[in-house]
């Protein structure tokens, strides 16, 4: 153990993995450096192949780091996989539990595997928690969607670990299933649990997390709390002028962004002065104005925004 790494629950320095396919080599993530302190939600943003799912396998010690390391509890994760297990629970959506076996005999088999003390009443405090006490003898193959993420949270809480790593945690869930897990969730939190989750949910980012790492293309490009975040896109609000027309977009002098439709002008507004100024500006040029909006920026936008995806590119 690295004393000297004990400061953050959770320290990343330099950490990148290649995948090799063939003789290319493909970037998973590269030179991630970030801490996660005790007792933090943080969350892990990106595209579909940004390099989140394999940073949490990396951390997780499901996965060796081509180069770079990180130290879960002071640990490190290229010497020390052992005693990380020990301390870390891991949920990849609900893979991991066995669906002709009980909800019990699924806890039974996992805290056998942790060799957890007292192990019927660890199951019983659990079952309580998730509030699945009549569903313990019964088989998983039963469950509905949102009580296997339930039952999933609590195989990878069996041995109590201090540190919760949790792939797409409200994946496939109806809203208000959504709701209780993120209710959950926040109630780990609040018993000292450092959590680490990925997500691309934007409400779920913004509900629960401290502080959120954008990833894109293997490489880290934003990272802070939600609200400091929105602060970073230029200007305290958006401007959204829709047009009729294509080409009328393109008339505007300002730098602004277009929607992926092109039909959209997104206009990052510091103050009132401002505002009425560049809509005085665009009015009188006539041009085929469809709708007019005013926005804070939402956690999606500055996703996108640092992502350059999807909802707006930058001109």
């Amino acid at each position: 153990m690295n004393k000297s790494q004990t400061f953050a629950m959770i320290r990343i320095e330099n950490l990148t993995k290649y995948y090799k396919i063939g003789k290319e080599s493909f970037l998973g993530i590269g030179d991630l450096n970030l801490n996660v302190e005790k007792g933090e939600i943080f969350g892990l943003l990106g595209t579909n192949g940004a390099g989140k799912t394999t940073t949490i396998k990396m951390l997780s010690t499901l996965l060796y780091p081509s180069s770079g390391t990180a130290y879960i509890s002071g640990y490190d994760i290229r010497r020390d996989d052992k005693e990380i297990r020990k301390i870390i629970g891991v949920i990849f959506s609900d893979q991991m539990i066995y669906r002709q076996l009980t909800g019990r005999a699924n806890l039974e088999f996992y805290g056998d595997l942790y060799n957890v003390p007292n192990l019927d009443k660890r199951i019983s405090e659990l079952a309580s928690f998730f509030d699945l006490e009549a569903w313990m003898n019964i088989r998983v193959e039963t469950y509905s969607k949102g009580m296997k993420l339930m039952l999933a949270l609590m195989r990878g809480m069996i041995h109590n670990p201090s540190i919760l790593f949790m792939d797409e945690p409200t994946l496939g869930l109806d809203p208000n299933k959504t709701l209780r897990m993120r209710e959950k969730i926040i109630e780990l939190k609040k018993s000292g649990m450092t959590i680490i989750l990925t997500t691309h949910e934007m409400a779920t980012a913004e509900v629960l997390c401290d502080r959120i790492a954008i990833l894109d293309k293997g490489k880290l490009v934003a990272i802070d709390t939600p609200r400091n975040l929105r602060r970073k896109i230029p200007g305290k609000n958006i401007l959204e002028i829709e047009f009729e027309k294509e080409n009328d977009i393109k008339k505007l002098s300002d730098d602004f962004i277009v929607s992926q439709d092109h039909k959209t002008a997104l206009i990052p507004i510091a103050n009132s002065d401002q505002l009425n100024k560049k809509l005085k500006g665009i009015i009188d040029m006539n041009l085929s104005i469809k709708s007019i909006n005013i926005s804070e920026p939402s956690l999606e936008k500055v996703f996108n925004y640092f992502t350059e995806q999807s909802y707006f590119t930058k001109r």
